[in-house]
């Protein structure tokens, strides 16, 4: 008789999602687009500017401070900042065939317009 690891064990949950092995945290049906961030979305700026309006602050660092924009309008369609954690983007790769990228302290970064969008964004 084979001995399951946990790991297996855990897969083989009918609560876990058979593709990233999320429970709750499953991403699938949540998007219905993503894209991942290019190098040239990310703004750079030195400690003490100002932020430009429609700009959201992901990381500080000693002598930059990164910001991203909360919105992309790619080919007419308008798509989200959605900043997760570690563990959530290898569940969006698994998922949507996009690897988030990195944008501040275990905070990754992708695109995506939402299956079921709840308020639209509001402008500071």
């Amino acid at each position: 008789m084979k001995t399951l690891k946990r790991k297996e064990v855990a897969m083989k949950s009918p609560l876990r999602c058979s593709v990233c092995g999320g429970a709750t945290t499953c991403p699938q049906g949540r998007y219905k687009a993503v894209l991942a961030v290019q190098e040239e979305d990310i703004l750079r700026l030195k400690p003490g500017e100002e932020l430009p309006v429609g700009y959201t602050v992901t990381h500080y660092r000693k002598r930059e401070v990164y910001a991203l924009p909360l919105k992309k309008v790619v080919d007419g369609k308008e798509y989200r900042l959605e900043l997760v954690g570690s563990a959530q983007r290898w569940r969006v790769q698994a998922h949507y065939g996009v690897l988030p990228v990195w944008v501040g302290m275990v905070t990754y970064a992708f695109w995506a317009i939402p299956a079921h969008p709840e308020e639209p964004l509001e402008e500071e």
